[in-house]
């Protein structure tokens, strides 16, 4: 007697199995976008070694043509508004420069059909605002302020220490003060 086992497994279904096209792409393209997101930051922060133009152009592109122009629009002038704060002229005009390469598709389609300027003309709008030039200016003094810290801790130690020109200060403050008292 032969007995034949039939050996059925059932693989339990994720919910991916059960996704449609359009959620897959949209899932797709939101990965995209993060991705996308991450790489202008890179971009700004100067920090491009490890990316490829062909591939930040390609997430720009699917992005598009996704249907996502707005929020690659939004991404690349908020990167735009990040730079005009901090960084100076020169090496805000190139991280210009590179962030219109890679959105060269976004411009020269989505941008032109609506009609809206260059994205070196809004990035120079953006450098231009005097918000824009006084967060450079706090942000070219922080190291200054924590230079001023450490150096203020060296001028105490010495201008308090016995015989210095702050403790004999102190010391005639404080009689006056115990005399009034």
């Amino acid at each position: 007697m032969s007995h034949e086992m039939e050996c059925v497994f059932e693989l339990p279904r994720s919910e991916v199995d059960e996704l449609t096209i359009e959620q897959a792409m949209e899932l797709n393209l939101d990965d995209a976008m993060a991705k996308l997101t991450s790489d202008v930051q890179l971009i700004v922060d100067a920090d491009v070694q490890e990316m490829t133009f062909a591939d930040v152009y390609f997430r720009v592109y699917e992005l598009v043509t996704g249907g996502r122009g707005e929020a690659v629009y939004a991404v690349i002038h908020n990167a735009f508004v990040r730079a005009s704060r901090c960084v100076r002229w020169a090496r805000f005009k190139a991280t210009a420069k590179m962030l219109r390469a890679i959105a060269m598709y976004l411009e020269q389609v989505w941008m032109a059909q609506r009609e809206m300027d260059e994205l070196l003309v809004t990035a120079e709008a953006l450098y231009a605002r005097p918000a824009a030039r006084h967060w450079r200016r706090v942000s070219a003094m922080m190291p200054w302020q924590v230079r001023l810290v450490k150096w203020r801790l060296a001028f105490d130690e010495v201008a308090f220490r016995p015989g210095g020109v702050s403790a004999r200060i102190v010391s005639e403050h404080f009689a006056k003060c115990a005399q009034g008292a």
